[in-house]
């Protein structure tokens, strides 16, 4: 679940099973209320226009959006109304200001006017798409008043689930280790011979291996047994820390291994990982207030689907 919560989308309950596509209809229909306020099918067909843009570019032989996409749309669509109209009800605004700090926050990850040009590549209009962004930052900011202000875990609670998943904090035997790969058999003994010699096995990784890391002198970095070829894990665990490996073959060429350091399997203290269960405990706890709180949001909402118009426009 991401931090703020706003993506969340729990689904209405909506007949299914629609065979046709619902662009072309007339624009003026309206294809749903949501306490009294209406959702007029051009609002639908326009987002769906949108959506049908990053679909093909996802999807690309695909074609059009499948219909159970196009009724998730729409839940979506009538669900940000709701929360729109809780947003009202409590007070909660977003101003001018907050609106643009939340446009330069997302400028800032594209380069001079590359922000534009997305807009302009997914077919978004940039009125539309600041509206949309007025509605997430008002839905978060609902969210965190209502939901997020009043969850909290105790030391205890993450102490009572590091206790019943202690298996869930097993470090297993890591090393670190590195390669040197070349082509042949016969370069790779003349490497180790070197090596054996005493020249510095980091550089000459950078100079001999074919492989990307030797730009870091061949260094793999800490892993454990089952996360390299089977090849790796053979080599290097029967090594004791500071020794080189034999010529090894792989379906990747020939190598050499160097064990630079080794880690005991171990249990994780508490301590070590409390910051981590105290965040992971909240965040489920926040799921589980927003879907419940959401739940009686429209349970309390009168919420009524044109059926008699997807029947006859539709095929429902």
């Amino acid at each position: 679940m991401r931090k703020n919560l706003v993506f969340i989308s729990l689904a209405l309950a909506l007949t299914a099973g629609c065979q046709r596509d619902w662009t072309g209809s007339p624009k003026g229909e309206v294809l749903a209320t949501i306490n009294g306020q209406r959702l007029p099918f051009s609002e639908f067909e326009k987002e769906l226009v949108a959506f049908q843009s990053q679909y093909d570019r996802f999807f690309p032989a695909a074609g059009k959006v499948p219909q159970n996409l196009k009724v998730t749309l729409l839940n979506q669509m009538i669900e940000r109304r709701l929360l729109a109209q809780e947003a009202q009800r409590l007070g909660i605004e977003v101003s001018e200001e907050e609106l643009r700090s939340g446009i330069d926050k997302i400028r800032k990850d594209y380069p001079a006017d590359g922000f534009e040009r997305t807009l302009e590549t997914e077919y978004i209009n940039l009125e539309d798409w600041k509206r949309r962004l007025k509605e997430n930052l008002l839905t978060k900011k609902l969210i965190e008043q209502v939901i997020l202000s009043r969850v909290s875990i105790t030391g205890e609670e993450a102490q009572r689930y590091y206790q019943d998943h202690l298996s869930d904090y097993e470090v297993p035997e890591q090393v670190q280790a590195r390669q040197i790969v070349v082509e042949t058999e016969r370069e790779a003994r003349n490497i180790l011979r070197r090596l054996k010699k005493g020249e510095d096995f980091a550089k000459v990784a950078q100079e001999s291996s074919l492989s990307p890391d030797s730009e870091r002198g061949g260094d793999l970095g800490f892993f454990s047994r089952g996360q390299m070829p089977p090849e790796f894990d053979q080599a290097v665990f029967s090594l004791r820390q500071g020794r080189l490996s034999n010529v090894v073959k792989s379906p990747y060429g020939y190598h050499i291994f160097k064990v630079e350091k080794k880690r005991k399997a171990r249990s994780l203290k508490f301590s070590e990982v409390k910051e981590q269960i105290l965040a992971k405990l909240k965040q489920e706890k926040q799921e589980q207030e927003y879907l419940a709180w959401l739940t009686e949001l429209k349970s309390r909402a009168e919420i009524r689907i044109n059926q008699a118009f997807l029947a006859k426009e539709e095929g429902y």
